[in-house]
């Protein structure tokens, strides 16, 4: 996963997140009423904006997500491929080496997407307040003496250390303040002619109470948030919604200082105003007394019906806007006495070799096997004990004169789809270019595991694709010059197998045990699944060991290993991306990764002392602890590691 993704996938949660949060808080809204004081109403917005801005959010047992049935989606694991064993391959359709496809991906599409109206959207509104300023610019006015002196009366009642600076312009149809680092007050080249001293006044106290509340700086992350989320018409509707209470917020702070006729002057003066067109430019840091129409008949009935209620009503709203920050705006708490979150599925390990076993009418093999199942198409497949597949794999090879084509090693977890392609893939057609259909010629596996109290349940999907020259009708063995000329057929069986402890899976053409009259050669799959322990590596029953601190710095180098692999298992590494990467590579990648979410700043060294090993790692996982990345690296290479005193040690599968 690409930065791109990483900033998509925090997009939808937060969206969604944020979406749910607006309907409670337009529903609280609703039940209450106009019991509630203005500034509360505006205020419960507050743990929606949180969340729509937090990266990360907190914890806590009381989060709403602690109480639904909610289980990450297994993902599809990207698996590593063996290089091929060394000798000259036996002539066989499928190539020998490997390739991982790489599918037309919607979610990138989405994202992609999803940016792309994001710099849309932002770039319009820079561009639109930008030219609106040139515009007032150009058509200044200056203000009069008798408005200064209004201008620093209402400054100084408002509570402002000083008096803004002001725009008066023929270009500015209504009163606003605007400005992210200096605040500006836009004034109307009207107000000086055609309102009274009591209705600039009002005005004034108006604006100025924006400032004074910060409200520019608000609607600027708002400007934001809403750019960001410009796909989603629930928050488009709740930041109408939050202005619009910010508005009646702000009239009931002016209307609080004014007596009953003042009140009455504020309400005219907003009549008065509803002739003027707001300022244009998609809102983009402007604030004024005068806003959409749908807003100025509730601000009328609120000003209308002012009164002061009383504090139980507040008391009832912080109750409120605490509950809804608490229970939305949390994540699920991690289980107790754990350093790291429970994983959600058991993990499987998955031993694969592709074979490829010359057509020999004479030598038939003989499969003998618990369980066996022949499909359409001569595919079979046979569940054997670990007596009985150690001689069929020796037969493969000795008896046979099998080649190894590839020998993946994987570690996948429970109801997670695992891939593996073995073959050669063809030139993506023009006419059907993103459409991810470009021929193959191979051998396709796929794998899902589900752990049931009756064993391990494995769905395998197998497909056999081979190639013949459209023109002469015969075979086209790997690696293929002219793709334009071949034409391929493709075998499938699909199945669902119950696998015991020890026990192995083959997949194997009817040809292989001489009951096919096909000549060409066969080939067989071998599968032997374990299910390992979460954190040591090692066969065991899934779960993860809590992470011990006993507060006291180690003194002995047992202790030492101990306390740094409770840290190894405590560091929770947002991303990890490995591409065909060497041992040392990943080792390097995993050590570097450790130091900047290290608390400490140290970091995990780990070092390799595996000797010469050529298995190439390509890995892709997100929101992992270090602990569980290490061990899916060394499962994928065959070896295992020792935690020491000041180092993570990787030795080979039989080494100490």
């Amino acid at each position: 996963m690409n930065t791109l993704d990483s900033l998509f996938a925090w997009f939808v949660s937060a969206t969604l997140r944020a979406s749910a949060l607006a309907v409670a808080v337009l529903i609280l809204q609703m039940l209450l009423r106009r019991r509630l004081p203005a500034r509360w109403r505006y205020a419960l917005w507050l743990p929606v904006v949180v969340v729509l801005v937090a990266p990360r959010l907190p914890e806590s047992r009381w989060s709403v997500e602690n109480y639904l049935p909610v289980r990450e989606p297994a993902a599809e694991m990207q698996l590593v491929v063996t290089r091929p064993s060394a000798g000259e391959p036996a002539p066989v359709t499928p190539s020998v080496g490997a390739a991982l496809r790489t599918n037309f991906s919607w979610k990138q599409l989405a994202a992609g997407t999803w940016i792309a109206g994001v710099v849309v959207l932002l770039s319009a509104g820079v561009f639109s307040y930008l030219r609106t300023m040139r515009r007032m610019r150009r058509s200044e006015v200056l203000a009069s003496a008798e408005l200064r002196e209004l201008l620093e009366e209402s400054a100084r009642a408002c509570g402002l250390s000083r008096v803004p600076r002001v725009l008066i312009s023929e270009a500015i149809s209504s009163p606003a303040v605007t400005g992210l680092w200096r605040s500006l007050l836009l004034l109307p080249a009207e107000v000086q002619t055609e309102y009274t001293a009591g209705e600039v006044r009002l005005i004034l106290r108006h604006e100025f109470t924006h400032l004074r509340r910060h409200d520019v700086a608000a609607n600027w992350l708002l400007c934001a948030l809403q750019a960001l989320h410009w796909c989603n018409p629930v928050l488009w509707f709740a930041f109408a919604r939050m202005r619009g209470d910010r508005e009646v917020a702000c009239d009931e702070q002016v209307l609080a200082t004014q007596n009953a006729e003042q009140r009455m002057g504020y309400g005219e003066v907003l009549l008065k105003l509803a002739s003027a067109p707001p300022v244009s430019g998609f809102s983009v840091g402007w604030v004024g007394i005068f806003g959409p129409a749908a807003s100025m008949r509730t601000r009328i009935l609120a000003i209308a019906g002012y009164r002061r209620r009383s504090s139980g009503w507040g008391w009832l709203s912080l109750a409120a806007m605490s509950a809804l920050a608490i229970a939305g705006a949390t994540r699920a708490q991690e289980a107790a006495g754990s350093a790291v979150k429970a994983p959600a599925g058991r993990q499987v390990l998955i031993d694969a070799h592709f074979y490829s076993i010359p057509h020999n009418p004479d030598v038939p093999l003989n499969i003998n096997a618990d369980f066996i199942n022949t499909q359409r198409g001569g595919l079979s497949i046979a569940v054997q004990k670990p007596a009985d597949f150690q001689a069929l794999t020796t037969d493969f090879v000795r008896k046979h004169k099998a080649t190894v084509l590839a020998s993946p090693r994987l570690v996948t977890r429970d109801g997670q789809l695992a891939k593996i392609l073995v073959g050669e893939e063809g030139p993506e057609a023009p006419e059907k270019k993103g459409q991810d259909e470009r021929p193959f010629v191979g051998i396709s596996l796929s794998i899902t595991p589900q752990t049931t109290p009756q064993g391990l349940r494995l769905v395998i999907a197998s497909a056999l694709s081979t190639a013949t020259d459209a023109v002469t009708n015969q075979p086209v063995n790997a690696p293929i010059a002219d793709w334009s000329r071949v034409v391929t057929h493709t075998r499938r069986m699909t199945a669902p197998v119950m696998v015991q402890p020890g026990q192995s899976v083959v997949l194997y053409q009817a040809s292989v045990s001489g009951d096919a009259k096909e000549k060409g050669p066969a080939v067989a799959l071998t599968i032997t699944p374990t299910v390992v322990d979460a954190v040591s590596g090692a066969p065991g029953n899934g779960q993860p060991k809590p992470a011990k601190d006993d507060g006291a710095k180690p003194q002995d180098p047992k202790k030492a290993a101990k306390a740094l692999q409770d840290k190894a298992e405590a560091i929770k590494l947002p991303k990890v991306e490995l591409r065909d990467a060497t041992l040392e590579e990943a080792a390097d990648y995993l050590s570097a990764a450790s130091v900047g979410l290290d608390p400490d700043k140290k970091g995990i060294k780990i070092v390799v002392a595996a000797g010469e090993n050529d298995m190439r790692i390509t890995l892709s996982l997100s929101d992992v602890p270090l602990l569980e990345a290490l061990k899916y690296v060394t499962n994928l290479a065959g070896t295992k590691y020792r935690f020491e005193a000041e180092r993570v040690v990787i030795v080979p599968m039989g080494g100490k």
